[in-house]
């Protein structure tokens, strides 16, 4: 007890040299923050030093107006000049935090490797869609993007009944959802109740966020269709492209 009262002491009479910490603290996170490494383990090293040097920094941010407090009992103007002290080394760290995330790389291709063996197609980039065979049903969907992370699909297919076609986008190696929500919402579109081979959907637009821009992972692209009599969902088809995240 004695020992911590004498640390706490020591901290209140050297306080600056908690705040010194404190901003050293701020600036290397804000590094570590916007560093992007081609390396998957040495990311994953990184990115749990970024999170334990955080929580230290939100322990430090707790212990300031409780330094500022015991100094001002003893001297009100010190007490001042410390809180404004603080004041700007907390903004300092929110201003750095808030600039990391903005100018953040998004590391998932890193901590998402492309599997080993795995076949995959490159999305189309001159705005020409391949030859669609009725008899190659691993033509039928068809994807190009025109920006990075932006990425429109066609797609055949034949005899369908009413309701609604749209996709679900998947990381290749974990089954994670890519974009979830917005991907399914934005690429709803209505079937063409036709019991011959034609084309269903013509170049919707959808966006994959997770990512960064020129880092790439494996994305599995599924079309689904929704009855609009049954609502009962099922899978179409299913391909494999190379994707990366767009550049927000």
């Amino acid at each position: 007890m004695n020992n911590l009262k004498e640390v706490w002491l020591w901290l209140i009479k050297h306080w600056r040299l908690h705040l010194i910490f404190f901003v050293a603290l701020s600036i290397i996170t804000y590094f570590l923050m916007v560093l992007a490494i081609p390396n998957y383990p040495v990311m994953v090293i990184v990115s749990h030093i970024i999170t334990v040097l955080i929580c230290v920094e939100l322990i430090l941010l707790i212990l300031m107006p409780i330094i500022t407090i015991t100094i001002a009992r003893h001297n009100f103007t010190s007490g001042l000049k410390t809180l404004y002290v603080y004041l700007l080394s907390a903004v300092l760290w929110l201003v750095l935090i808030v600039l990391a995330g903005i100018n953040n790389p998004d590391p998932y291709a890193y901590f998402h490797p492309i599997p080993e063996g795995l076949s995959y197609e490159l999305p189309s980039d001159d705005g020409k869609c391949p030859e669609i065979l009725e008899s190659d049903s691993t033509t039928w969907l068809q994807v190009s993007t025109e920006y990075l992370g932006l990425y429109d699909y066609t797609f055949f297919y034949p005899n369908l009944p009413k309701g609604d076609i749209f996709l679900r986008c998947f990381e290749a190696g974990t089954n994670e959802p890519l974009s979830a929500k917005k991907i399914e919402s934005s690429t709803i579109v209505s079937s063409i109740a036709d019991t011959s081979f034609c084309c269903q959907v013509n170049k919707r637009s959808f966006i994959i966020y997770e990512g960064y821009a020129l880092q790439y992972y494996v994305a599995r692209i599924e079309v689904w269709f929704r009855d609009s009599l049954t609502h009962k969902e099922s899978k179409l088809i299913e391909k494999f492209y190379r994707v990366d995240g767009f550049e927000h």
